[in-house]
This record gives structure tokens, sequence and C-alpha cells, in this order.
């Protein structure tokens, strides 16, 4: 066979699927069962599915995080460095100034910054004297965000990426892997602290 899938099914059991050639017309593969003799086709565009990378199915998700449980933000960066807080559903700018924060604007960048996609996966478990190569020793950005239960996480971005320089090397606290974000989206989150306060100063 050219490939093979397996299936583990409940209870405890598992299916494989064997893979052989394309079929004289198109691009419809031969597929057969080990234990079989009967042959069939797998149509065109479930035999593309079958034949994706492993990265076609991780999660491009650089952290998660339920954005309405968040009671503090702050964002460090040489471009604009902030920090916010919830009390009681109303959303106030703490630094650089003490002001009301507009509770829309507020939720979006919490939004924002939990929608972060990464657009392709450096590495896995980067070795620890990679990590200052990444510009994570002296950060671009730095997020650090506060929960409702206490809890806090991170995310660190650093340098543009060797192979892209509109993209930038980033890591949270969930997990060790590097991945490559857009600058675009960054700028969403380093707006000057002024925009963020409410316009009308009764929020």
């Amino acid at each position: 066979p050219v490939g093979s899938i397996t299936l583990a099914l409940q209870p405890p059991r598992t299916v494989t699927l064997l893979f052989g050639e394309h079929t004289a017309l198109g691009n419809d593969i031969y597929a057969k069962l080990p234990d079989s003799p009967q042959i069939f086709i797998l149509r065109d565009d479930i035999a593309r599915l079958l034949n994706q990378s492993i990265e076609a199915y991780r999660s491009r998700d650089v952290w998660t995080f339920e954005p309405f449980r968040v009671v503090e933000m702050v964002v460090e960066s040489p471009v604009s460095s902030y920090r916010m807080e919830q009390h009681d559903d109303r959303w106030r700018l703490v630094k650089p100034v003490e002001d009301v924060v507009d509770n829309a604007e507020a939720s979006m960048l919490a939004s924002r910054v939990r929608n972060l996609r990464s657009e392709r996966l450096i590495s896995d478990a980067p070795k620890p004297e990679e990590l200052s190569g990444f510009g994570f020793d002296a950060p671009h950005v730095r997020v650090t965000l506060t929960f409702q239960d206490g809890r806090t996480k991170s995310l660190l971005v650093g340098n543009p990426t060797k192979e892209d320089s509109a993209q930038r090397y980033a890591q949270s606290s969930d997990e060790p892997a590097v991945h490559g974000v857009l600058q675009e989206r960054l700028d969403q989150w380093l707006r000057p602290a002024q925009e963020f306060r409410s316009r009308s100063g009764l929020d």
C-alpha cells in the first residue's frame, strides 16, 4: 500500500484502511481493508483530507481562555504599555493614568488577545538556549492576564521571524511551543492607552 490510517473505536478495537494508487481517471484513490479482498474507491476530497500533514490538524490557538473571566490585562511594550482592571463589571484604566475605560473596547481587546492565531509552528519544544534568539529575554510585547479565580497567564512576543518579517515569535505560558504570529494582529493591542478611555466618562 501507498499508505494507511488506523482508527481507534469503542469498545476497544481498531480498524485499518489501506490506500493504493490513484485511479486512471481523476484523483480518486483505491483503498481496501487488510483482511478483505474487496477494493473500493475513495473520492478525491476524502483522499486529500487523509493526505494532509500533521500541521493541518493542529489547533491554531496560541493560547486558550474565556475572555469574560479576565479581570486584569497588562500589556507591556516599547510601543504602548497599560494596565486595565475590572471591578463590578466595569473596566478601568489603572496605568499609565487612572480613568474609566469603554467597556465594549475592553471586552473586544480581551477577545482579540484570546483569538491570536498561529500562522506557523516554529518549534514544539525549543531548547532553553534558543529562547534568547527568539527575543523573549527582551520581548516586543508581554501580555499578562489575571482571571476571576486568581490564576494568571502570560504571552511573550519577540523578534520578527527569520522566514517572514511580517510575523513575530510568540510563546504563551500554556505550553512551551513557539509560534509565528502576525504583527498586524498585535497592532490592534498596541494602541495608545487613551484610545481605550471612555468618551462619555459615565460607563
